[in-house]
């Protein structure tokens, strides 16, 4: 009876021995990213396809200015079945179209890109402007200017604003007009074609952005505007993890190339949380190896069957 006893508190020994040597080797792997993958555009109805104003993204449009019309029209669509039209009746028109606020992230590179189309009387004046509000009084309010006036010499065809037709002889221009306060001087700063970024240290370190999208137009013509895109280039991958004996880190890319890598000898702190810029355009796989040479391992975005 005595060495029964004995025996089972030897396996319950072992047992708990082993459990207590799974729990020291488990880790937890955690990954977002901001703004998550994948990327979408962050310019909601960009198509026109659903109502103007109100509560909706495209808060409201007309002419402030003179004379002139905005309304969204199916005669004219570069996809789907509508687009919106400015048109200006009088030489003093000035009108808008302006969407809902919302928030772009800092030190990301965000492509601005749309379709635009004129008729045979132009319009002397025309833009799509993403202005920004700062959490900062003291930065003024501003905001970053995409100049279309040269892409509508030819009218009445479609004209991308990233990739104008060779036979129009000038190039797309986008201003981004510098945060300043009040007494600094207005200067602007010209983008490397349609990439933007809203430098962190510029906003007093926020991460986000408060912005709002207008479409500007002016004098007599017509314009349509179709499929704006507002979209980021990278994300801001971070992950953390946790559990004991960690070893390394790596971040692979969908190319199973190392975008980051951390080793730990004898220093591991039972967690770390570590983030890195990486492009859109791939899925990642964040591995964990502890001192036994066991690798887990969590993937971003999570594989669905």
């Amino acid at each position: 009876m005595k060495l029964r006893a004995g025996l089972i508190v030897s396996i319950i020994s072992v047992l708990f021995g082993l459990n207590q040597q799974l729990a020291a080797t488990e880790v937890n792997i955690n990954v977002t990213a901001d703004p998550p993958l994948p990327a979408a555009n962050m310019i909601k109805n960009s198509s026109f396809e659903e109502p103007v104003g109100g509560s909706n993204f495209w808060a409201g449009c007309g002419y402030y200015k003179g004379k002139g019309e905005i309304k969204v029209v199916a005669d004219q669509a570069h996809s789907g079945e509508m687009s919106v039209c400015a048109t200006g009746f009088s030489d003093d028109a000035a009108g808008q179209i302006f969407s809902q606020e919302f928030y772009v992230p800092t030190d990301i590179r965000l492509s601005l890109d749309f379709r635009v189309r004129s008729g045979r009387e132009l319009p002397r004046a025309g833009s799509v402007s993403l202005r920004y509000f700062p959490d900062s009084k003291d930065i003024m309010v501003d905001g970053v200017d995409a100049q279309i006036t040269p892409l509508i010499k030819i009218p009445e065809k479609w004209i991308q604003f990233s990739n104008p037709p060779k036979d129009i002889a000038a190039e797309s221009h986008i201003f981004f007009w510098e945060p300043r306060t009040k007494d600094a001087p207005r200067t602007s700063k010209a983008a490397d074609k349609n990439i933007i970024t809203f430098s962190r240290d510029k906003f007093g370190s926020q991460d986000k952005v408060k912005v709002r999208l207008y479409i500007l137009v002016g004098g007599i013509g017509v314009l349509w505007y179709d499929d704006i895109t507002l979209k980021p280039l990278e994300t801001r991958l971070t992950y953390t993890v946790k559990g004991s004996d960690v070893t390394e880190i790596k971040v692979y890319n969908g190319n199973k190339a190392v975008v980051e890598q951390k080793t730990f000898s004898t220093d591991w702190p039972g967690e770390y949380c570590g983030n890195v810029i990486v492009p859109v355009d791939y899925s990642y796989r964040i591995e964990v190896k502890n001192k036994t040479g066991e690798i887990k391992y969590e993937e971003y975005p999570a594989k669905t069957n």
